[in-house]
């Protein structure tokens, strides 16, 4: 078997490369008619490296604001200012976490981990609203998206080793409709949600070593 780089919160004979960090965001309603926006803009974390056992691990995050389309998009009286954060049936928020197996590194590796946040208070007012999808690009398979419980969780695996030098994405995008299945408008239900926290998702992943 090959060596593993090692776990920050694993034992020293437990050998795992492990880089987690999460990206916040708000939810902001603004009151007036005709007019709603939600979700400041996200936090953005620097890069992080992480190197044992031969391998070295970096993780960064970005945040895009892709424009709301098909059902879930409103149609009448939404005004925005703003060219970030999420707008109801306007504008969603795509976070993208970018995995690299560092040119450093001696040897290809495999990725695994989860891309998770707990539900917050503001999250479920707003969950018959939402919808939340994952992915995943050059080596980094998304499983399923999971939303039951007290948590956000998507699954990340391999779908093909990391040669030294490589990165693949694992991207979470989040929208909110205008309107719920009730017909119920996102801009008034949610106003008492006005600047809450949403979400913040946490990237924890795991970089191992895998035979050349």
């Amino acid at each position: 078997m090959g060596r593993h780089a090692r776990s920050r919160s694993a034992s020293p004979l437990a050998a795992l490369a492990t880089a987690g960090f999460a990206v916040a965001a708000a939810i902001v309603l603004i009151t007036g008619p005709g007019t709603s926006a939600a979700l400041s803009d996200a936090t953005t974390q620097p890069e992080q490296r992480i190197t044992a056992g031969g391998l070295t691990l970096d993780v960064t995050q970005s945040t895009s604001w892709p424009v709301v389309t098909g059902a879930a998009a409103g149609s009448r009286g939404i005004t925005t200012k703003s060219t970030t954060g999420i707008v109801p049936g306007v504008r969603a928020a795509t976070v993208t976490f970018t995995i690299t197996n560092a040119s450093s590194s001696a040897v290809p590796a495999a990725v695994t981990g989860t891309v998770s946040a707990p539900k917050t208070a503001a999250w479920t007012a707003a969950e018959s609203y939402t919808t939340v999808t994952g992915g995943g690009s050059k080596g980094c398979a998304a499983g399923a998206m999971s939303t039951t419980g007290s948590a956000i969780t998507l699954p990340v695996t391999s779908s093909q080793a990391l040669a030294p030098g490589a990165s693949c994405t694992v991207t979470v995008t989040t929208t909110l409709s205008r309107y719920n299945a009730a017909g119920s408008d996102a801009a008034i239900a949610l106003q008492g949600s006005r600047l809450a926290d949403l979400a913040a998702f946490t990237l924890s992943a795991t970089l191992t070593q895998t035979p050349r």
